[in-house]
């Protein structure tokens, strides 16, 4: 016999008594009926080694050995025998008396084909060792946002999305927590090709998502895959006969509004008046005169339309295969203004060159069109008096007479600020197979990418602090183009029990950026036709042309093993060479090991008929980051008019140093350890997976402000460790009783995190809201970006509760009560405290789903739950004139009247420190979509020369649960004003500016009737 199945056979005893020990299972003790025999496999009678055998009710079992032989003991001549093997499909056999029992097993063909994507190839789902979820193409359609990733929302545990409002934007994704204070957006790859984001993808392109969450899955993407990874795999041809698709929708958009709003001109007038009042200044208003005033919302928001198109062809001969389609999808935005506009083409087709050579490509193009929403227009909608109207009695804008805020709507009119753009991305690829059980694949991917930017301001006067004199043109021209070439040799066979498939590869990358731009004033005509450089005058020209590349090499290995479908082994390495670190410190080594092991498939479960499927796994991994700019271990220097000289009566052009060099800047680790139990009962009807992940990320890297004493720029450098820990769970029931079939969905994260390190630092400062204003911290100990300030205990009700507390600010009754928090009788500045975090403890989802015969019905949830949001847009009141939201009608007005809201202030008092006042529960559930459509009946749709039609009516973001005060509490990171001065000097960026609403672009509801046809 075989060493090996010697081996593997007392392995799989001695891992079946102590499972048998931790179970208290009792082994049988009668041994009466002795049976043998031989297990094949259909259709060609191959014999079948590591078969389990089991008498039905016990826990006495055997493997077949290398030839399929069995031989086994009964305690009586009527036991009853079960044949399991993984891919085939479970086999009982009464003993009946006989002594020889042969055995045929037969394929299980829904066992077989449940494989899921990874990085480089495939695997069968019951081989993983990995930390992966899958969501499919029917889930994808049906958000219908027109953007992909957006249907990962409350779809797969362990990723938190929170979408924008703004039309063609890039929902942000964090996988399983937030690790560094840089980049936390996940890799992309779409058939092979590494990308930073899908937004320019049709959905209905897609044929399936995974995500890659723990590091067994993603140390293969080595230096990408430190933030998780999202594989996108498109459609391809796949019908005997030529197959057109069509699918498409017609919608409309709303704001949601959730109870939210501002004051009404007669309710601001008496709050103004109020605020006067407590200044001992002299009122303004007469408010029952005022009425309702002007809602700046309803004068810029609108009820927009949506829509979205896409025609498909594919098919799949002898030799080939097609998929070629073409789409285009079209977003006005609820914020008047703003617009986006896509069209794309793909391309997937391979060829069958010989029996041992395919060569494909898989490539989309795509064109859109974007006019950016004003910024002013938003954050001036919630500041603007109410008393002011829209227009003045000659048509022209009225003036706000606010020093803080302009009319919005002229800001939105005198906007003309867009962006036009291609884009193409796509592989070549040859696959070879070398020589049995070899495959040699080669692939050059690109991404290609050509923005053009115009922004032109008119001439226009609205009032004092609304004009520009002098009509300005800008544009400019943006270009990037990577390119990525992978050699892999794949070596995949079967020996006797033993399955292996081992993968190395080599890979190169490249990425380059451009941008080329100028500025004009005083074109001869404000014609959009006119709109070019050339038609401003000379005097006053800016311009600017620089450029970005970078480079990475690599090394990739993974080893695959599984003995008898139950013992399975992981292991992968890669070395990635990044040109955006210095030499000595380029290269940075990625390895992950993971082992499995398919409980049910020994043989003491071989009887369970309740247990279908029992798998623990367990991974470690490391992965790496180098999400910086390039050349930043330069010293950079600068010119200027300010650093020239004239030396014997000549210019001289000067420079000096504007960054320091960083010679020991390097890579950002992110070490991860996973340990996840799946398990599946009552015929596959219930599955459940369950996940413990512990991810430590150091040496991360962030920018970092040197002393403005020292008069130079911000440079990167690595500082500091965060920890991210919790669990992942997926629970999904599916059932058929009948015409009716039902799905339940649920998944779930909680979430850890807490900073362990920052390199000797205190602190690192971010989240500018203005006005020296920081509202977020990075502490050890502490939740990356929490919220740092004053915690608020009541407010001041009477002056005897003034002199009893510790002296604070100046404070008066109806004034806030700030907390003495380190006891030492006063309130100053180091009395702040973490007063939230924006990090969710847990987010998840709930999927329903009921069909009956032609018609189906679904209504998915999501949520997140434990986190806060920082209500800025509340504590900016820097103008006496500024408007107040309806929760300042709740202010404190006399003792006992309000023990939350203070008594009305004006300007930035101490009633608007940074304080807990402002910070809200961010905890949601939202019904994410609900869905019912109607499929024709088979006979209809033949009449019509038609395979499929299906109507639906769908909506997205229907309803929200939520407290908080504000038009969504899904808060992006990154808001339309997130370039502006005021946050130039935030040294984090978007992490520390982490769930701080100034004014988001807000989510919308939307309502769909749509169309899909197969003919």
């Amino acid at each position: 016999m075989n060493i090996s199945i010697v081996l593997a056979q007392a392995l799989g005893v001695m891992m079946a008594r102590i499972f048998l020990l931790l179970v208290c299972i009792t082994p049988a003790i009668a041994q009466e009926v002795t049976v043998s025999g031989r297990v094949t496999v259909a259709p060609d009678q191959e014999a079948v080694p590591g078969v389990n055998v089991v008498v039905k009710g016990t826990t006495q079992g055997t493997v077949t050995d290398i030839d399929g032989n069995y031989r086994i003991s009964a305690s009586d001549e009527n036991d009853t025998l079960i044949f399991s093997f993984v891919g085939y499909a479970n086999q009982e056999e009464p003993i009946n008396g006989r002594s020889t029992i042969d055995v045929t097993l037969q394929e299980d063909v829904e066992q077989l084909s449940e494989v899921v994507v990874i990085g480089y190839g495939t695997q069968r789902k019951s081989d993983l060792t990995g930390a992966v979820s899958s969501i499919k193409a029917e889930e994808i359609t049906k958000i219908g946002s027109g953007i992909p990733s957006e249907a990962l929302q409350g779809k797969v545990a362990g990723v938190n999305v929170t979408p924008s409002g703004v039309p063609g934007r890039q929902p942000n994704v964090n996988i399983r927590g937030v690790g560094t204070l840089g980049n936390n957006n996940p890799l992309y790859v779409v058939d092979g090709v590494f990308l930073e984001d899908i937004s320019f993808l049709n959905g209905n392109d897609i044929q399936s998502m995974e995500v890659l969450k723990d590091a067994s899955a993603t140390a293969i993407y080595g230096s990408r895959g430190a933030n998780g990874v999202i594989i996108v795999t498109t459609k391809k041809g796949v019908s005997d006969e030529p197959s057109f698709s069509l699918n498409a929708y017609e919608g409309i958009q709303n704001v949601i509004y959730n109870d939210f709003s501002m004051v009404n001109a007669r309710e601001y007038g008496q709050l103004i008046n109020e605020g006067l009042s407590n200044t001992g200044a002299d009122v303004l208003y007469n408010p029952d005169t005022l009425g309702t005033g002007t809602n700046w919302f309803d004068e810029i928001y609108r009820s927009a339309p949506m829509r979205d198109y896409q025609l498909s062809f594919n098919q799949k001969t002898e030799r080939s295969s097609y998929f070629v389609s073409a789409g285009y999808f079209r977003q006005k935005g609820i914020l008047k203004g703003s617009d986006f506009e896509r069209y794309t083409l793909r391309l997937n087709n391979s060829y069958d060159l010989s029996d041992n050579v395919t060569i494909g490509h898989n490539v989309s193009a795509s064109w859109f069109n974007t006019d950016n929403p004003s910024n002013g227009a938003l954050q001036w909608a919630y500041r603007v008096s109410p008393i002011v109207p829209v227009y003045n009695e000659d048509g022209s804008f009225a003036g706000t007479n606010n020093s803080g805020a302009g009319n919005p709507v002229a800001a939105i009119a005198y906007n003309n600020n867009e962006t036009r753009g291609q884009r193409i991305v796509g592989n070549a690829y040859a696959d070879i197979d070398l020589w049995e059980d070899f495959t040699f694949r080669s692939s050059i991917g690109i991404d290609f990418r050509n923005n053009q930017n115009q922004n032109f301001t008119p001439e226009y006067f609205v009032s004092p602090t609304q004009f520009n004199q002098v009509n300005l043109i800008d544009k400019s021209w943006e270009r990037w183009f990577d390119w990525l070439w992978e050699n892999t040799l794949t070596w995949d066979k079967t020996i006797g029990n033993h399955y292996f498939n081992i993968l190395g590869g080599i890979t190169s990358q490249q990425s380059s950026y451009e941008i080329l731009g100028g500025t004009r004033r005083n074109l001869a005509s404000e014609n959009p036709n006119l709109w070019y450089l050339n038609a401003g005058e000379v005097d006053g020209v800016t311009n600017q042309n620089y450029g970005l590349r970078n480079s990475i090499a690599s090394y990739l290995f993974r080893a695959n093993y599984t003995l008898m479908d139950r013992y399975l082994f992981t292991a992968t390495f890669r070395a990635d060479g990044s040109s955006r670190f210095p030499p000595g410190k380029r290269w940075g080594y990625f390895p992950s090991f993971a082992l499995g092991w398919n409980i049910s498939e020994e043989n003491f479960l071989a009887d369970a008929g309740w247990l279908d499927n029992l798998k623990l796994r367990a991974s470690w991994g490391q992965i790496g980051n180098q999400n910086i700019l390039d050349y930043q271990y330069y010293a950079r220097a600068g010119l200027g008019i300010a650093y020239d000289a004239i030396f014997n009566n000549q210019l001289q052009p000067g420079s000096t140093i504007t960054q320091l060099s960083n010679s020991n800047i390097t890579w950002e680790t992110a070490t991860q350890t996973d340990v996840g139990l799946e398990m599946g009962f009552l015929n596959g009807a219930l599955n459940v997976e369950v996940d413990y992940y512990h991810r430590t990320t150091d040496d991360i890297l962030i920018t970092v402000n040197i002393p403005g004493t020292v008069g130079l720029d911000p440079t990167d450098a690595n500082v500091g460790s965060v920890l991210n820990k919790g669990f992942d769970f997926s629970v999904n029931y599916v059932k058929d009783v009948g015409d009716v079939s039902f799905n339940v969905g649920l998944v779930g994260t909680t979430i850890s995190n807490e900073v362990t390190d920052l390199g000797g630092r205190e602190e690192i400062i971010g989240g500018n809201i203005g006005a020296g204003n920081s509202v977020s911290r990075a502490r050890v100990g502490q939740p990356i970006g929490f919220f740092y300030g004053y915690n608020v205990i009541g407010v001041f009700q009477n002056q005897s509760q003034v002199d009893a507390a510790p002296p604070q600010f100046d404070a008066q009754p109806g004034d806030l009560i700030f907390e003495d928090s380190n006891g030492d009788g006063e309130v100053n500045a180091d009395d702040r405290v973490n007063i939230g975090s924006p990090i969710p403890k847990f987010t998840g989802g709930l999927n329903l789903g009921v069909s009956y015969k032609n018609f189906d019905f679904s209504v998915d949830f999501a949520g997140i739950v434990g986190n806060q949001i920082y209500n800025a847009k509340r504590q900016e009141r820097y103008s006496g004139s500024d408007n107040f939201d309806e929760a300042f009608l709740d202010r404190w007005t006399g003792e006992g009247t309000s023990n939350t809201e203070p008594r009305m202030s004006l300007g930035a008092g101490r009633n608007f420190f940074v304080s807990s006042r402002f910070v809200e529960d961010g905890d949601f559930v939202k019904i994410r979509n609900m869905q019912l459509g109607y499929n024709l009946p088979v006979e209809v749709s033949e009449r019509l020369s038609l395979q499929n039609v299906r109507i639906y009516v769908s909506g997205n973001n229907l309803i929200y649960f939520t407290k908080y005060n504000g038009f969504t509490p899904e808060i992006e990171s990154t808001a339309l004003y997130d370039n502006a001065a005021q946050n130039a000097n935030d040294a984090t960026g978007r992490t520390l500016g982490n769930g701080i609403d100034r004014t988001v672009y807000p989510l919308n509801a939307v309502y769909r009737v749509g169309l899909n046809v197969t003919f």
